[in-house]
């Protein structure tokens, strides 16, 4: 997993295992399990973005 994180793809290490047991179960393609992961991996940045812009906006409405 450190190419993962060499990468800078460490959203896809914190659902790497709950994604593989869903292709499993689910008998996904490789390329649709690939995209779970890469949703992830967008959503978890999406998310960090709106969490680093939460609070300056909460800043700049205070003053």
């Amino acid at each position: 997993m450190p190419s993962l994180t060499h990468l800078r793809l460490p959203g896809i290490l914190d659902t790497l295992e709950a994604r593989n047991r869903e292709a499993i179960d689910r008998k996904l393609a490789y390329t649709d399990f690939l995209t779970l992961l890469i949703q992830d991996e967008i959503a978890r940045r999406d998310q960090r973005k709106l969490d680093a812009r939460c609070p300056r906006a909460t800043n700049q409405h205070l003053r």
